[in-house]
């Protein structure tokens, strides 16, 4: 994986240093790393950022999805199973497309939104359906 720096990802993202740091620190960014005393951060899509008390997981992987953000199990605070899961469910009841028939649901790259997923970016409240009967074992 590539990696850029804090002034890099800023440009790219369009967001302020501060604000990157803030993510950094809140562990919305993992696989960072350290080169000559500079932090590092991934080169990934602009990380989705969910405020406090705003986790409808379905809701935030269309989301994020729908604005070409980058989500993961972390930035959920779900187990990586658990999240592919998810996605394998969204991708079933049409909320996802999976345009690269990838199967290795980590991240929400190489996804695009179905059908239902539009109608729910258009109407915020529309209530998502999905029965999730699966293990983790």
């Amino acid at each position: 994986m590539e990696h850029i720096t804090i002034t890099q990802a800023s440009e790219h993202w369009k967001l302020s240093a501060k604000t990157i740091m803030n993510y950094v620190l809140e562990g919305v960014i993992g696989n960072l790393k350290v080169d000559n005393n500079i932090l590092l951060l991934p080169k990934i899509r602009k990380p989705h950022y969910i405020g406090k008390n705003k986790l409808d997981v379905n809701k935030e992987i269309i989301r994020a999805t729908g604005k070409e953000e980058y989500i993961d199990s972390l930035l959920v605070h779900k187990e990586e199973k658990t999240f592919q899961e998810i996605i394998r469910q969204l991708i079933e009841c049409k909320y996802l497309i999976d345009v690269n028939n990838n199967d290795n649901y980590s991240t929400n790259k190489g996804l695009s939104l179905g059908i239902e997923g539009e109608k729910v970016l258009k109407k915020p409240r529309t209530p998502i359906n999905i029965n999730f009967n699966f293990s983790l074992i």
